[in-house]
C-alpha cells in the first residue's frame, strides 16, 4: 500500500513537470519574440522590460538567453547596463561566468568581464583572473577594467605579474599603462622599477585593503607618466601599436585660424579688397593665411605623429567629409617606405582640397561622422587607439546637424567589446577674426563627450607662432630620416 501510494505521488510529480516545461519553454519563446520586437523597432526601454522578465524565470535557459543576448544584439548603454545589471541578478550566473571564460570564445570572454565589473568579491575575482593570460588583447584589457573596479588584493599580485611580464618583454603599450593605471587606483602607488612593486607588496598582501587608498578606487585619477620616448598626435601620446587616425577635411577646414594676419578680409583667407576691409594682403601674408588654415594645421599634426611611431607599429588613416575613405584597406606597418608614402598622400590630399576651394567645387565637404567612425572600427580587427580631429558637428548634409545620440549608440555597440580609446581633437582659439565661432564652441562639446564615453581625452589644436612657413615643424633640424629633432609637437 505504501509503495503504492509513493508510486502515485512520483507520478504526480512527472505529470506536473510535464504540464510545467512546455509552458515555461512557452513564455520564454515569447519573451525571446517580444525582445526581438522591441530591438526592432529600436524601443530599448521596452526592450529592457522584456528582459527583466526574462530574468525574472530564473532559469538556466533564461540565463543562457539573455547571457547570448549580450553577444549578439546590437543595444545603446543603457539596454546594455540593464542586461548585466539583470544577469547579476540570477541564481548560478558565477557557474555560467566560469564556464564561458574558461570555453568560450574571445567576446564571450570579454562579455563575462562586463558582467563581473563592479562586483566586489574574491569569486568573481578567481573567475577573471585567467582571462589575464589570453592573448586576445582586448579580453586582456576588459580582464584588467575589471579586476580594476573589483577593488578586491586577490587582484593585485596577479596584475604586478603581468606588469612584470611585459616589463622584461619590453612591451609598453595600451596593456602596459592600462595595467599601471589600474594598479594606481587599487594601491595608491605608481612604482618604476619591478622589485619595488614586489618590496613594497609582499609584505602586507594578506591585510591590505584597496578601498582604504587615496585614490578611493571610484574616479580614475590622471598620474604624471614617467618619461617614455612616445610620439604624440598633438600632445598626446601614441603608446598602441595598433592605431587609426581620423582626419576631417569638410569645407569649413579651409579657415583661417590665425586672427592677426594682416590684410585679411576673409576667413578662408581670401582678400575681399577694399571695399571689404581688405586690400592689403601682401604675398608673404596669403603665404601665412595657408599656413594657418584648419587644414594645413591638420596636416602638419598629421605629418609629425606619423614620422615619429615606432615601426612596429601599425596604422591606418580615414579621411572624411561627405563620406569616408581608408588610406588602405587594412593597417600598414610603419616602415620609412610606408611613412612616405603615406605623407605623400596627405600632401597630395590637401592640395586637391585647396584646389577645390578655390574653384569653389568644395559643397560636397560636409562632415560625416558617423561613416568616419564606422570605417575608423573597421580599418583593422586589432586596431585599440583612434585618433579622431575635426573641426565641426556631424552632418551629412552641411545644412542640419546630425544627432549625435544615434553616433554615440553606435560607437558603443561597437566598442562593447573591443573598450577602443577615441582621443578627439578640436581647434583653439574658438574665434574667426577675433569674433566668437559658437560653432567651434559646441563642436568641442561633442569632442569632448565622444572621448569621455570611450575613455579618451580631448585636447585643442593651437595656433602655436613657434611653427612657420619657413620651419613648419618648430625648431630644430631634420635627422637622416626625415624626423624633425626639437620639434614641439
Amino acid at each position: 500500500m505504501l509503495n503504492h501510494r509513493f508510486r502515485r505521488g512520483w507520478l504526480a510529480v512527472v505529470l506536473a513537470l510535464l504540464v510545467a516545461t512546455p509552458a515555461f519553454a512557452g513564455e520564454l519563446k515569447d519573451l525571446k519574440k517580444d525582445l526581438r520586437r522591441a530591438l526592432g523597432e529600436e524601443d530599448y526601454s521596452g526592450a529592457l522590460d522584456v528582459v527583466k522578465d526574462i530574468g525574472a524565470l530564473n532559469d538556466e535557459k533564461a540565463l543562457d538567453l539573455l547571457f547570448s543576448s549580450g553577444i549578439n544584439i546590437s543595444a545603446n548603454e543603457e539596454f546594455y547596463t540593464g542586461l548585466l545589471q539583470t544577469i547579476r541578478g540570477m541564481d548560478g550566473y558565477l557557474d555560467l561566468m566560469k564556464e564561458k571564460a574558461d570555453k568560450g570564445k574571445w567576446n564571450e570572454q570579454a562579455l563575462v568581464c562586463d558582467i563581473l565589473k563592479g562586483v566586489e568579491s574574491s569569486e568573481a575575482v578567481e573567475v577573471v583572473l585567467p582571462l589575464l593570460e589570453e592573448k586576445n588583447h582586448f579580453v586582456q584589457i576588459s580582464a584588467v577594467l575589471t579586476l580594476e573596479k573589483s577593488m578586491q588584493r586577490e587582484a593585485i599580485g596577479p596584475l604586478i605579474t603581468l606588469y612584470e611580464k611585459l616589463t622584461k618583454k619590453k612591451r609598453r603599450d595600451v596593456l602596459y599603462y592600462q595595467i599601471a593605471d589600474s594598479l594606481w587606483l587599487l594601491t595608491g602607488q605608481d612604482f618604476e622599477l619591478i622589485e619595488d612593486w614586489w618590496k613594497w607588496w609582499e609584505p602586507i598582501q594578506n591585510n591590505f585593503d584597496p578601498k582604504e587608498t587615496d585614490t578611493g578606487g571610484t574616479t580614475r585619477v590622471d598620474k604624471k607618466r614617467r618619461g617614455e620616448d612616445d610620439a604624440d598626435f598633438i600632445g598626446v601620446p601614441i603608446r598602441s601599436k595598433n592605431i587609426c587616425f581620423v582626419l576631417d577635411t569638410s569645407g569649413s577646414m579651409k579657415y583661417v585660424h590665425k586672427d592677426d594676419i594682416p590684410g585679411l578680409a576673409r576667413a578662408d583667407g581670401s582678400d575681399g579688397g577694399q571695399g571689404s576691409g581688405g586690400g592689403g594682403t601682401t604675398p608673404e601674408n596669403q603665404r601665412l593665411a595657408r599656413f594657418w588654415t584648419r587644414m594645413e594645421m591638420a596636416k602638419r599634426a598629421l605629418v609629425m605623429a606619423v614620422r615619429g611611431i615606432k615601426s612596429s607599429t601599425l596604422f591606418n588613416v580615414v579621411y572624411f567629409d561627405a563620406k569616408a575613405e581608408l588610406y588602405k584597406k587594412r593597417a600598414i606597418k610603419a616602415s620609412g617606405g610606408g611613412k612616405k608614402a603615406v605623407i605623400k598622400d596627405l600632401e597630395d590630399r590637401v592640395t586637391r582640397f585647396f584646389n577645390d576651394v578655390q574653384n569653389r567645387q568644395d559643397a560636397r565637404r560636409t562632415t560625416h561622422t558617423m561613416d568616419a567612425l564606422v570605417k575608423a572600427f573597421n580599418s583593422d580587427p586589432k586596431t585599440n587607439t583612434i585618433y579622431f580631429l575635426s573641426d565641426g558637428l556631424p552632418s551629412k548634409d552641411g545644412k542640419t546637424q546630425d544627432p549625435t545620440g544615434p553616433i554615440l549608440d553606435k560607437v558603443f555597440d561597437m566598442n562593447k567589446f573591443r573598450k577602443i580609446k577615441i582621443h578627439t581633437f578640436g581647434f583653439y582659439p574658438r574665434t574667426q577674426g577675433g569674433q566668437p565661432m559658437p560653432g567651434l564652441e559646441e563642436a568641442k562639446k561633442w569632442l569632448k563627450k565622444l572621448a569621455e564615453r570611450t575613455g579618451g581625452t580631448y585636447t585643442d589644436l593651437k595656433v602655436d607662432t613657434r611653427f612657420t612657413p619657413d620651419k613648419p615643424y618648430g625648431p630644430g633640424k631634420k635627422t637622416e630620416r626625415g624626423i624633425v629633432e626639437g620639434a614641439t609637437r
